[in-house]
C-alpha cells in the first residue's frame, strides 16, 4: 500500500487482493475504533474505502466516472464530508482532452462494519477549484472555492456567494477568514454558526498570496 507516493508501513488489505493507493484520511473522531475514511486511487478511478481500528479495510464505494476525491474531513454520527471535483466537457468546442473540472461534495456514511462506504448526498457546485477544507468544533466543515462557500453539517449544506484564494479557520472564535488575490487590500470574516459576515479592511495591500490553515 502506498500513501501520496509513499511506502505505507501497514499492509492493509481487503482479503481480495486488491491494489490501491491512499490519497487522503480522515478519523471518525467520536468512535473507539478510531475508524478511518480513506481515498483512494484505484482501478483507474478515485475510491472510498473504510479501515477500522482492528485493520479491516472495506471494499470501495462504487467508482464513479469522471470524479477524483481529493479531501475528506469527519462530521458527526459516523459520516464524513468528502469534497473533489467531476471533469465535464461544457461544450462541442472544448477539447475533450482537458475538460473543465466542477467541484463535487459528497456526504459519506460508514460506521466500522464490512460493508463499503456509502455515499448518502452529493451535489455539484460552482466553481473549479476547492482550496481549503476544515472540521470546525461543532461537527460541521467549512469549504472555500474560487467561486463560494459552505458551511456544511450532517444535515446541511449552506452556500454563501463569496469567492476567494485562501481560508484560514480560527476555530476559537468558529470563524473562517477568507483572503483574495496578492494585492487585496481587505478580507472577508464569516461567523460559522450564524453565518454573519463582515468585511475587515487591511492596513496594507498583501504583499504575498496568503497560505490555508487553522489557528487555534
Amino acid at each position: 500500500t502506498y500513501v501520496d507516493g509513499m511506502v505505507f508501513d501497514q499492509i492493509l488489505s481487503d482479503t481480495f487482493g486488491s491494489e490501491f493507493g491512499v490519497h487522503g484520511v480522515a478519523v471518525d473522531s467520536t468512535s473507539l475504533l478510531n475508524n478511518r475514511l480513506l481515498i483512494t486511487s484505484e482501478d483507474g478511478g478515485s475510491g472510498l474505502r473504510g479501515l477500522n481500528g482492528q485493520g479491516l479495510v472495506t471494499t470501495s464505494a462504487p467508482l464513479q466516472d469522471f470524479v477524483i476525491w481529493d479531501k475528506v474531513v469527519y462530521l458527526d454520527d459516523s459520516t464524513f464530508l468528502v469534497a473533489g471535483t467531476f471533469a465535464i466537457q461544457t461544450s462541442s468546442s472544448q477539447s475533450p482532452a482537458s475538460p473543465s473540472p466542477q467541484i463535487v461534495l459528497a456526504h459519506v456514511y460508514w460506521d466500522g462494519d464490512s460493508t463499503a462506504p456509502q455515499i448518502v448526498r452529493q451535489a455539484m457546485g460552482n466553481g473549479s477549484e476547492i482550496h481549503s477544507i476544515h472540521a470546525t468544533k461543532d461537527g460541521k466543515a467549512v469549504v472555500s472555492t474560487n467561486e463560494e462557500f459552505y458551511i456544511i453539517s450532517k444535515d446541511s449544506v449552506q452556500v454563501l456567494p463569496y469567492a476567494s484564494t485562501t481560508m484560514v479557520y480560527e476555530s476559537e472564535h468558529d470563524r473562517a477568514w477568507l483572503f483574495g488575490e496578492r494585492g487585496s487590500e481587505s478580507m472577508l470574516r464569516i461567523d460559522v454558526a450564524s453565518g454573519e459576515t463582515s468585511t475587515k479592511k487591511l492596513g496594507f495591500p498583501l504583499s504575498v498570496s496568503p497560505t490555508s490553515g487553522v489557528i487555534a
